[in-house]
């Protein structure tokens, strides 16, 4: 039986003081689990008066609505801000909404997912992504993968000081394409690191990444 997939983001921005980012990003929220902590879901990055916020969840249930509720208990700027929810399953886009944050309280309001325009319809327009540059994106999400698991993650050699993607590119073979990528500074049988890294590049869109690991 095929497992069922579920995932939701969250992105967007909110204007705060750098001094109640910091705090947000050591804040704790309550869960069905227990406390986790606001940094372990959402990536927040603070710049110009502003904290941009990213995260993904692989779970149905109401985390983003309890970190949601802990950025605007910290928010001390009033402004109405905004961050787009998208929910997918088996990766079929099925819910989309949008939070808005003001000091103090903050809403949330649902969208429709629009149907799929007809086969033959005018508004669609052929595009590609070129080779080379899908290559760079997987490069990019490798360093980000390597980056997100840090030291400590993995049971294995890792020269974590200067851990990095050296190379990124397709094999084809009759009947066989596959993404493979090289990582370097850690063991060649890095076993544990080299399916740490499939899972994130997994969850970021690529699918069967081969991970080479070399000194």
């Amino acid at each position: 039986m095929e497992r069922t997939q579920y995932r939701s983001f969250l992105a967007g921005s909110v204007r705060m003081s750098e001094e109640a980012c910091r705090k947000l990003e050591l804040a704790l929220v309550m869960t069905n689990e227990g406390p986790v902590g606001v940094s372990e879901y959402l990536e927040l990055t603070y710049c110009n008066g502003r904290v941009y916020v990213r995260g993904w969840c692989a779970t149905p249930d109401d985390l983003y609505r309890a970190m949601v509720e802990e950025i605007a208990r910290h928010k001390d700027v009033d402004d109405i801000d905004e961050l787009d929810c998208t929910q997918y399953w088996n990766g079929v886009l099925d819910a989309c909404g949008r939070y808005y944050v003001g000091r103090g309280r903050w809403c949330y309001v649902a969208g429709e997912v629009p149907p799929a325009p007809s086969e033959g319809g005018l508004c669609w327009q052929k595009v590609g992504l070129k080779g080379e540059n899908k290559l760079e994106l997987l490069g990019w999400c490798t360093e980000k993968a390597l980056r997100e698991l840090g030291p400590g993650s993995v049971d294995d050699a890792v020269d974590w000081g200067d851990l990095h993607c050296i190379d990124a590119f397709m094999c084809s073979e009759p009947d066989n394409e596959r993404w493979v990528v090289i990582v370097a500074k850690t063991a060649p049988d890095a076993c544990r690191l080299q399916f740490a890294v499939r899972e994130k590049l997994a969850a970021m869109g690529f699918e069967n990444v081969e991970v080479i690991t070399e000194w």
